[in-house]
């Protein structure tokens, strides 16, 4: 799901929503806002994409972080190619599939008997994976 999407269901608080007709929730005067009343157009989405393409901009933004932000630079970091995983850390443990991981991989093992479920072409997003909604049994 896109993150706009993300945050309109977080705004109506559930996901059994239908974002077309149901309202996200109300303003201060108790009237129902509907995601249409929030969403971009898509000229406002080109004139914001024009100032956050600026290179020139970013170099401004990021070009001190340590400066504009001293917490951030305070927090203890380690430092090398490969992330020094603490097997007693509650917060991350290194995922299963890196503990035998290879720069070359193993050949690829013989697959017998299996069917795609999904056979896809290019430009596939992830409503082409997962749809939104409910896959009907009369669609492609």
């Amino acid at each position: 799901m896109s993150p706009p999407l993300v945050v309109a269901f977080a705004l109506a608080g559930r996901v059994d929503i239908d974002l077309d007709s149901d309202p996200l929730g109300t303003d201060s005067a108790g009237k129902p806002v509907f995601l249409r009343e929030l969403w971009p157009t898509s000229a406002e989405i080109g004139e914001l994409l024009t100032s956050a393409t600026d290179p020139d901009t970013y170099r401004k933004i990021y070009e001190d972080t340590a400066a504009l932000s001293p917490m951030w630079a305070e927090i203890p970091a380690s430092t090398g190619k490969v992330y020094p995983w603490d097997e007693a850390s509650t917060y991350i443990q290194e995922p299963p599939y890196f503990e035998k991981f290879s720069v070359d991989p193993p050949p690829p093992k013989t697959i017998a008997g299996a069917r795609p479920l999904a056979i896809l072409g290019d430009s596939v997003t992830t409503d082409h994976i997962s749809p939104a909604g409910s896959i009907q049994p009369s669609s492609p």
